[in-house]
């Protein structure tokens, strides 16, 4: 519903409209397990590519299911950015993904090599001109 506590309440999103979250309805948070899961593999494939991947090593399967998670704006690709737990999250995330890279780096890979994946947008590859 409807946020009306804490110090997002009764913020009005660009649209105009009232905060909305639905908070637990559905979905999950990210748990210390889920994490250890996805750092425990080394390469983007391992971590990037569902349905090959299974969903506990997905990155981005679990960043998914925050949105989920909380609902109301958060939980509509339109409009996840009007909440402001959005950058929270997407900080939190950028966290784990550097974790990744540099657990990567660790072990002698190169974090700036993407594989050819079907069907990912071809402006996180590598070869794409920044």
């Amino acid at each position: 519903g409807p946020v009306v506590d804490g110090p997002f309440a009764n913020w009005i999103t660009p649209d105009g409209s009232q905060l909305i979250r639905n908070v637990g309805s559905d979905g999950e948070l990210f748990t210390s397990t889920a994490i250890q899961d996805i750092l425990s593999r080394t390469r983007h494939q391992e971590i990037l590519t569902l349905p090959e991947v299974e969903p506990r090593y997905d990155l981005e399967f679990h960043h998914a299911a925050v949105h989920v998670f909380c609902g109301g704006a958060m939980g509509q690709l339109d409009t996840s950015a009007f909440d402001p737990i959005f950058f929270l999250h997407h900080a939190f995330v950028d966290y784990i993904w550097e974790l990744f890279r540099t657990n990567m780096r660790s072990q002698g890979l190169d974090p700036e090599q993407y594989p050819d994946i079907a069907g990912m947008d071809s402006r996180h590859h590598s070869t794409y001109p920044t």
